[in-house]
């Protein structure tokens, strides 16, 4: 026990340091510096720390956090107003890179087999919600309208890939495409938004009006709720964070006291991202083998191309089949390019099954690190050369946020 925490602390420490360099001396959001902590401290160059099933669970605690905390500061009528552009965004940068990926890895890499292709294409085709998320709350802009339709098309596209990753996972299982297979799949999504939404409109507010009105804990109330919407998405086959940040909009939606919703803001913004986020990403870097990476780094630079062109034009083509305007398009398509947690997720049923071989693994999890560490750098940057950074702030949102930047910053 001693050793976990004297690796916790340690964690904890480098992160600390890592993220308070890059936003003080680098202006560039701290999850930069918690990502290049865990790569330089990890197994990948010294060693000094390593996975463990202690830290893997606070790190999966970490994504359910920042995911939660995510829901609950966006607006949901912000949120459900860019629903257009989030769902055409979020398709079509989910539909893209799958085929560019599917076709792609069996052009260049003529050894993969079709199911292989297909898990690179579903790794190319996700975006890491809790990477949005991050960067977001980095910038204080998690309420603008970039955010909203941001967050909104991540949603999107992590539920078709996951509905679409459970109907492959069946299919390997049972060793053939079956169409009755694919839509249990999307019944179960549907299923899923059909009980949250019940839940979140009838059986709330029916707990608020005789648990917080009675003088009962709001942080209590809300963890009770996230943990339920997030075993309702397991159970349906989703992944806990899309019942995590649909529980955020619904308690955010039913919290009628300011001053219970900001004690609420401001614990879930200490243990998001003072604590268990910082974990997370520090953990993502353990899974980087470099000797693997330079031996396969022809195919790696081309599935970088690929995750890359794929994901950024197809989330461009729905923002454009949306109406968005052209600076905005393409800070959303940029932010649409963060991976991370789902795709480990993914690479590990893919040993599992005995699927994926440790070359494409290897292969995926880089890609994964790699553009975790590029989408915030590149997202920053076309904030800045359109001029969007100071403009994009909902004009009705109030809430000033020290806080946070005193979390970020140190």
């Amino acid at each position: 026990m001693s050793l976990q925490v004297t690796e916790l602390l340690f964690i904890l420490m480098v992160s600390w340091y890592a993220g308070r360099f890059f936003r003080r001396r680098l202006d560039m959001p701290p999850m930069l510096g918690e990502l290049i902590a865990g790569l330089l401290f990890g197994p990948t160059v010294l060693g000094w720390i390593e996975s463990s099933e202690f830290i893997d669970f606070l790190a999966e605690l970490g994504i359910f956090f920042l995911m939660f905390y995510a829901g609950l500061e966006t607006d949901p009528k912000l949120f459900f107003k860019n629903i257009k552009p989030s769902i055409l965004v979020g398709i079509l940068g989910f539909a893209i890179p799958l085929g560019l990926g599917y076709y792609g890895t069996l052009w260049f890499m003529p050894g993969a087999t079709s199911i292989q292709a297909l898990f690179v294409g579903l790794g190319l085709s996700i975006t890491a919600i809790a990477v949005n998320a991050r960067i977001l709350m980095d910038l204080s802009l998690c309420n603008s309208r970039i955010g909203n339709i941001l967050i909104g098309s991540a949603v999107v596209d992590d539920v078709l890939s996951l509905g679409f990753f459970s109907a492959v996972v069946k299919t390997v299982e049972v060793g053939y495409f079956s169409y009755n297979t694919f839509l249990f799949s999307l019944a179960y999504v549907l299923a899923f938004f059909a009980i949250t939404y019940f839940i979140g409109k009838i059986v709330l507010p029916y707990v608020n009006k005789y648990y917080l009105e009675g003088g009962g804990h709001g942080f209590t109330f809300a963890l009770l709720t996230a943990f339920l919407f997030a075993l309702i998405g397991e159970a349906l086959g989703l992944h806990v964070i899309i019942g995590a940040f649909f529980a955020g909009l619904f308690v955010r939606e039913e919290i009628k006291r300011q001053d219970v919703l900001d004690a609420l803001n401001d614990r879930l913004m200490t243990i998001s991202y003072g604590f268990l986020g910082p974990i997370f990403f520090v953990s993502l870097s353990f899974h980087v083998v470099l000797g693997l990476i330079l031996e396969y780094i022809e195919f790696l630079t081309i599935v970088l191309i690929i995750a890359f062109i794929g994901k950024f034009a197809g989330s461009y083509a729905g923002g454009w089949l949306a109406g968005l305007k052209r600076e905005e398009n393409a800070v959303v398509a940029m932010g649409m390019n963060g991976r991370g947690a789902v795709e480990l997720i993914l690479v590990g049923v893919g040993i599992n099954l005995g699927v994926l071989n440790k070359e494409i693994s290897s292969i995926l999890v880089s890609m994964a690190f790699i553009t975790t560490f590029l989408t915030p750098i590149g997202f920053k940057f076309l904030l800045e050369r359109f001029n969007l950074d100071s403009c994009m702030i909902n004009p009705d949102q109030e809430k000033d946020t020290p806080t946070r930047e005193g979390i970020n910053q140190g």
